[in-house]
């Protein structure tokens, strides 16, 4: 319960006003929101076969960390991994799911290639800030041997430390 209603404040936090703008016809720059303002907030996942739904037998690892920019809503990551079983084809973000369920590609972080470490951004629509800030999104890392994935994890918000308060 407490979690259920943390969630909902970080995300009227996060969210804030910002998606009224557009639908009124208003600039931010008109009229400031506090919420789309202040430090980035940065989530992690640790990547490992045993978080995949079906029998995986790997040994590869990894540890994604992405940032969110407030005023931007400009979402970044970098992404590294090792030890797959072959090379990896794809690196995904996806949603919106707890984890152990499956769903659809949200986020495609490969771009042009995968090959560690890799690092890009996008920008969130209302949607997806919605899905990541609900604990909704995980990554995955598919490869040829495991077309459904291979490795993943679950993004977990990283709390302030006292000195960003």
């Amino acid at each position: 319960m407490i979690r259920l209603v943390l969630s909902v404040f970080v995300l009227a936090f996060v969210a804030g006003a910002g998606p009224a703008y557009s639908q009124h016809g208003m600039e931010p720059s008109k009229f400031p929101d506090p919420s789309l303002t202040g430090l980035p907030i940065n989530w992690f996942a640790n990547l490992a076969s045993e978080e995949e739904s079906w029998a995986v037998d790997s040994k590869g690892v990894g540890r994604a960390d992405f940032t969110l920019e407030r005023e931007s809503m400009r979402f970044s990551w970098t992404v590294t991994y090792k030890d797959l079983t072959s090379p990896a084809i794809r690196v995904a973000v996806h949603g919106p799911q707890t984890p152990g369920g499956e769903a659809g590609v949200l986020v495609d972080l490969g771009g042009g290639g995968v090959q560690s470490p890799v690092k890009g951004s996008t920008i969130l629509n209302d949607g997806q800030l919605r899905y990541l800030t609900t604990d909704r999104f995980y990554i995955n890392i598919t490869t040829p041997k495991y077309a459904k994935g291979e490795i993943r994890g679950q993004l977990q918000r990283v709390r302030p430390t006292a000195s960003a308060r």
